[in-house]
Order: C-alpha cells, then structure tokens, then sequence
C-alpha cells in the first residue's frame, strides 16, 4: 500500500466505493491538507474540508488511477 502524503490526491478504496449504491463514492476526489493519527483532513474542489479514516482512502495518480494494491 502507497503511503499518503499531505498533498496527494485520493479517492475511496475500490472495496469502499464497491459497497456503496451511489456512483458519487467512486468518483469522489479530494486533496490532504492535513494528517493526524488514523484521519486525514481532505479539501473537495468546492473548497469544503472532509475528515475520514486513513483505511478508506487511497492515492490517485496524476493519469487518475487508483494506486493501491489489490
């Protein structure tokens, strides 16, 4: 598994977004702005801030593909 940086893109874990009926989950992307513990502080494009657990998310590449291992 990719380590996740303050700066990375990330998205939902397939595993994650595999269990939700909405199509948003999948295509949800966000920047961290910051890391504590377990959670990481996520900025949507709309400029709101999320918090979720570092175990749901995975890194985006720059092409858009889920970096993570499966």
């Amino acid at each position: 598994m990719s380590k996740i940086r303050v700066g990375d893109t990330v998205a939902f874990r397939r595993d994650v977004a595999g269990r939700c009926a909405s199509d948003e989950v999948a295509q949800y992307r966000g920047v961290v702005t910051g890391i504590a513990g377990e959670w990481l502080f996520i900025e949507e494009a709309t400029g709101k801030t999320k918090v979720m657990p570092i175990a749901q998310m995975t890194r985006v590449a720059p092409n858009g593909a889920l970096l993570e291992l499966v």
